[in-house]
């Protein structure tokens, strides 16, 4: 069976984690807040975009939307897109400036709660 609801559940520990494993979490944690530390900030920049186009392209094939990652970004800088690529092109296009937006918001301290009605009509008429 290739679907099965356990594939999708959390993973969780019988009884207790051991402290090697605990230790190591912390450690990844601890490391994983230095990333980036080092960057410039147009580098950092970049880089975050070029991560927004990546997610787009995995989020949409997960939904069997399979759009390039080049048609993606042709899209976003308003190039000429092929007829067959371009309703596709154009919602990817979409979903990377809605995520540009939330992360510019988180970055400047005013995200409202992803369940709130203030952020569900975010610039809606």
């Amino acid at each position: 069976m290739l679907e099965a609801p356990g594939k999708i559940e959390p993973c969780f520990f019988e009884e207790h984690i051991p402290a090697s494993l605990a230790d190591l979490s912390v450690e990844i944690q601890r490391e994983a807040a230095n990333l980036g530390q080092g960057l410039l900030p147009d580098s950092a920049a970049e880089l975050a975009d070029q991560v927004r186009v990546m997610n787009c392209y995995y989020s949409n094939l997960i939904e069997g939307h399979n759009t390039c990652a080049r048609d993606i970004e042709r899209a976003l800088v308003g190039a000429e897109l092929e007829a067959e690529t371009r309703p596709l092109a154009l919602e990817a296009r979409a979903h990377v400036i809605v995520q540009r937006l939330i992360d510019k918001m988180h970055r400047e301290g005013n995200l409202p709660r992803p369940t709130s009605v203030s952020f569900l009509t975010l610039n809606s008429p």
